[in-house]
């Protein structure tokens, strides 16, 4: 073979296989800087080599065919020798190429997996959330309308326990009431009874019955007049009074002025005497046909004219001039006589005013005899 034919040979074979292995860490290198060999580093090795042993030949002593031979081998190994550190160049280069490759693919692909992993994780955490916010919302709107029917089926419960125990209670109040006016109506009134009926009076108050309080009220004044508690219901009485809202009877006036007559009969007290013409008047403006107050008011007269010295004419005379005009109401009509005639048939018994009546009777005959005659029913 030609010493130039083969060197040539072998030339053209080296730079393909250094083109491409330069051509594949160009292609594969991930790295921004990237590692080149001069272009004419390969023509100079080569040119070097070859002109040396060319040179050499000039002094050989051989045969040109032996010295082609020796040529062929000594370039051949030379070669060589350039050719390993060459490749050992370019296998340091790979590995550092590779290493870099490595190395960059793996934080690339690392930074892409963690970005990836972010933008999945925040989109999963969105998804979770709006789902779980949307779950929550409807389990809490499920929640609130169960709660709130169970509300009103509680309020509707406890409404219906509230009026079932109102009921009670105010049935129990009518049935007390009602044992409190036998009470009465005997006569047989003690201090546990006008208690009770006091207790009776706040728990109507509590249940706003103003029926029921203008009843216990009346009660309350006939069992005042009897156990003479006149100072304790005159303040309840004053309670009451202005009340728009309590319908109060004229008997309560009544009581409570028949209590103070009492009271002035024993101690002659001109307040009292006072007090019970008050309290028949109040009930005269509630009930002007009244028969009893103006009954009453005769009997204070009557009581005045037996304190009066049968000297005093003048006195007398004077106190006949004031019971005329209230008998002459008492006979203005038949409700009016009834009632009158009815209270003197009540209290004739009592020795206090039943001397009172008597005298009445005696002073005003005619007069007596036409408001009985008026209080009797008419018969057909």
């Amino acid at each position: 073979m030609d010493v130039r034919n083969f060197v040539t040979h072998q030339t053209l074979l080296m730079k393909s296989l250094i083109s491409y292995l330069l051509t594949l860490a160009i292609c594969t290198s991930a790295s921004s800087q990237s590692i080149t060999i001069p272009k004419d580093s390969l023509d100079k090795i080569i040119q070097g080599t070859l002109n040396k042993m060319l040179d050499d030949k000039l002094y050989t002593r051989i045969p040109n065919t032996q010295f082609d031979d020796i040529m062929i081998e000594k370039i051949s190994s030379t070669i060589d020798n350039k050719f390993q550190k060459l490749y050992w160049y370019v296998g340091v280069i790979g590995a550092i190429l590779g290493s870099l490759l490595f190395y960059s693919g793996n934080r690339f692909l690392k930074d892409s997996v963690k970005n990836k992993f972010t933008e999945e994780s925040t989109s999963i955490q969105d998804s979770i959330q709006k789902s779980l916010m949307t779950e929550i919302n409807t389990d809490v709107q499920k929640i609130k309308k169960e709660m709130e029917e169970k509300l009103k089926e509680i309020t509707a419960k406890l409404e219906n326990s509230t009026n079932q125990i109102e009921d009670a209670k105010k049935e129990i109040l009518y049935i007390r009431i009602e044992k409190i006016k036998n009470e009465l109506d005997t006569g047989k009134v003690t201090e546990e009874t006008f208690k009770s009926l006091m207790k009776s009076l706040k728990e109507s108050e509590n249940m706003i019955n103003n029926a029921l309080t203008a009843e216990i009220l009346l009660s309350l004044s006939r069992a005042s007049y009897l156990l003479q508690k006149e100072t304790e219901m005159e303040k309840i009485v004053q309670t009451y009074m202005h009340n728009e809202n309590i319908k109060i009877d004229s008997s309560i006036f009544l009581n409570l002025a028949s209590g103070f007559f009492y009271n002035y009969y024993a101690t002659q007290d001109v307040n009292e005497k006072a007090k019970c013409l008050f309290y028949l008047n109040e009930s005269l403006k509630i009930l002007p046909t009244y028969g009893e107050a103006y009954a009453l008011k005769l009997e204070i007269l009557m009581l005045e004219y037996s304190r009066t010295m049968d000297t005093d004419t003048e006195a007398r005379q004077k106190i006949i001039h004031e019971a005329e005009p209230v008998l002459q109401l008492s006979e203005d009509s038949a409700a009016t006589a009834k009632f009158f005639v009815e209270r003197f048939d009540r209290v004739g018994n009592s020795k206090i005013e039943g001397n009172y009546i008597k005298l009445l009777q005696n002073l005003f005959p005619d007069e007596w005899k036409r408001i009985s005659a008026l209080a009797k029913p008419i018969d057909i």
